[in-house]
């Protein structure tokens, strides 16, 4: 039955009106294939598929990217006035409606929960679908919280290229795209942003101090789409560095480095005063770890040490004596950290070779005396093991030790392998020695 009226109530549907008449007609009636108004307008755009849209309140996409880790979603109409002719907006589940229509779906940052197989897809009034297009939203997001500085405490040495860098870097799993990296040294911005370096872990990027001692160093990450989403980390980097050259002894007025062998001080016979050692250069400051003359240790305190030639006496007696001051750094490798200075007294005999190798000489004196108890060892071994053989072996082995440039061996295979290691003139000593023994004995 036809209703006139001069309005419709809500969730009715006017007809276009026909001489100023107006007709109303339940949504039940519209895209029915029955023509209630007089001008067939509820059966208008019923075939027309509705164009549809994503909505994600408070969270507009950029570049495609939302932000953050976590969406919830409408499928909404693009032009409301299909919704009057049945057109529908509704999500589709892997290219279904679900049972119970959806208002609204939830997405995760996880890739497994963000590719469920949704879609929105619109219908018209008739009952045809479009599958839409799937929605595989893409997230940006930087954990609070989540970046890492590392070390704070440097140590630069000469042979380790990396040993001045410092390293931030971010999980992977804490931020998405993979970020910038700014840095800044007290507080004053260090070069430019820097795009990440991607490791299987983490993004990261290093920042190289190159001044020693102790800096403020911020490291600053930026998530590359929504510029808003910062974070920060700022600590203390403590950068260690050896002196580069080593001490210097000064005495007399003559300054010497290091330990060449042409380091040799000049003193006058009559000096009275003071050899001095001093530092400088690395961070933090390096301290002496020991000076002395001889057997006369001088005093030292952090960078410098005294070594005092209190008498005539005293000096005359340094004559030939060696001078030593070492260095000590806390990085461990302060490789050049001695001096070594020879004190020479003008008018005395310059020390000959043998004065100067003394301690050599006697050191060398024990090893032989050392080889030569070995040696007889050995022939009261060969004795017990082969009494009629003994003799001649152990003659044999005199021998060889005295006349040939290679290890003896024993009758019947083995080698006296421990003599291959010893220097020949330990060797050629303990001869004379057994010698000496051994003509004794004979007497």
């Amino acid at each position: 039955m036809e209703c006139v009226v001069s309005s419709c109530i809500p969730g009715e549907y006017e007809c276009n009106s026909v001489q100023g008449r107006t007709k109303c007609l339940s949504r039940s009636q519209l895209c029915d294939n029955t023509k209630d108004c007089h001008w067939g307008d509820d059966e208008d755009k019923c075939d027309v598929l509705p164009e549809v849209y994503i909505y994600c309140k408070g969270n507009y996409p950029k570049d495609g990217y939302y932000k953050g880790k976590k969406i919830s979603c409408t499928c909404k109409l693009r032009n409301q006035d299909l919704d009057v002719h049945k057109g529908s907006a509704q999500w589709l589940k892997d290219g279904s409606p679900e049972n119970k229509p959806l208002e609204s779906i939830t997405l995760m940052s996880n890739t497994s929960e963000a590719d469920q197989g949704y879609s929105c897809s619109g219908q018209s009034g008739y009952g045809t679908r479009n599958d839409g297009k799937a929605f595989k939203p893409k997230f940006a997001y930087l954990d609070k919280d989540s970046v890492m500085l590392s070390p704070t405490l440097l140590t630069v040495c000469k042979d380790d290229s990396n040993s001045h860098l410092v390293t931030c870097k971010v999980p992977k799993e804490n931020v998405n795209p993979a970020p910038t990296f700014s840095f800044y040294g007290d507080g004053k911005l260090i070069g430019q942003p820097l795009p990440a370096i991607e490791s299987d872990t983490h993004y990261k990027q290093t920042f190289a101090m190159s001044v020693k001692g102790v800096m403020e160093v911020s490291c600053h990450v930026t998530n590359t789409v929504f510029g808003e989403l910062k974070q920060q980390i700022t600590k203390f980097v403590t950068l260690r560095e050896p002196p580069p050259q080593p001490p210097v002894i000064t005495i007399s007025g003559q300054s010497f480095q290091g330990t060449s062998p042409v380091n040799i001080a000049l003193l006058s016979q009559n000096f009275t005063g003071v050899l001095t050692c001093t530092l400088s250069g690395g961070f933090p400051e390096p301290r002496i770890g020991h000076l002395s003359c001889g057997d006369n240790v001088g005093f030292s305190k952090d960078l410098e040490g005294t070594v005092r030639f209190q008498n005539s006496e005293v000096t005359r007696a340094m004559h030939g004596v060696f001078c030593s001051c070492v260095g000590e750094h806390k990085s461990g490798c302060y490789d050049n950290k001695e001096t070594k200075v020879q004190v020479r007294v003008e008018g005395l005999a310059v020390p000959n070779q043998s004065e100067q190798n003394s301690e050599d000489q006697s050191g060398d004196n024990a090893a032989a005396l050392i080889i030569a108890i070995l040696l007889a060892i050995l022939c009261v071994i060969l004795l017990v093991w082969n009494p009629q053989h003994a003799g001649d072996s152990s003659r044999r082995i005199w021998k060889e030790v005295q006349k040939s440039q290679e290890v003896p061996r024993i009758e019947g295979g083995g080698e006296v392998c421990c003599l291959r290691s010893i220097p020949r003139h330990w060797v050629e000593k303990a001869l004379i020695m057994m010698t000496s023994v051994s003509s004794n004995i004979k007497r």
